[in-house]
């Protein structure tokens, strides 16, 4: 999912400067006059003006900025594991109904939220953005689980657990995800439920935690 930023006032140019893992964005914006400010959003939340001092601006080469292509590997370090970078490599960050601008993912974060720009380079302009990695074939594994624990009617405390790691799969709560699936996993030997049941859903589930994992470093 890609999520443009729309920042008040009469704005020429922006750019996403990074994210940190509370989802939350800085932003800088530019207007015709070349006068930059600097700017935060979290998902939920208008995006806010912030005054920082100049000693602290972030610095930006609106030109090279322009000039760049897309890659992944403008995330560089950012990534946790060459297996992430292998994934990112095969997600389209282009907007369909913009196809003349170059997606340029600058910044991940620990929850799949990734800050970069959308860059018309015929233009030279830039448009801050933020993209959310979603992981539709985890969830529906997940859901699944669900759909069979409710059959079985199994305790509902693994019902808990894998509705809210749902949840937080959708608001890219990726650590709270993992906490309420090992839950799941730690309760499951104590549900009277027969043990090729149990190994069924314990492998599911011990499989959507190891690809949740592929996309940040779970503390």
């Amino acid at each position: 999912d890609m999520i443009q930023l729309h920042f008040p006032g009469n704005v020429a140019a922006s750019c996403a400067v990074r994210i940190n893992d509370a989802g939350e964005v800085l932003a800088i914006a530019r207007d015709p006059k070349g006068n930059q400010q600097v700017f935060s959003w979290q998902r939920g939340e208008q995006v806010r003006q912030e005054v920082v001092s100049d000693l602290l601006l972030p610095e930006v080469d609106w030109n090279q900025l322009s000039r760049v292509n897309s890659s992944v590997t403008l995330i560089g370090s950012n990534l946790s594991s060459f297996k992430l970078s292998q994934e990112l490599a095969k997600v389209s960050f282009a907007a369909k109904e913009e196809p003349d601008k170059v997606a340029q993912p600058i910044r991940m974060n620990g929850r799949g939220q990734i800050a970069g720009n959308l860059v018309n380079a015929e233009r030279g302009e830039t448009q801050a953005v933020v993209w959310e990695i979603r992981l539709p074939k985890l969830e529906e594994t997940l859901r699944e689980v669900v759909s069979q624990v409710h059959d079985k009617g199994a305790d509902n405390t693994l019902n808990t657990s894998l509705t809210e790691a749902l949840a937080a799969l959708e608001n890219n709560d990726y650590e709270t995800a993992a906490s309420s699936l090992n839950t799941f996993l730690d309760d499951l030997p104590n549900i009277t439920i027969p043990e090729q049941t149990r190994a069924r859903w314990a492998e599911s589930v011990s499989q959507s935690l190891d690809r949740l994992s592929h996309f940040t470093i779970l503390h």
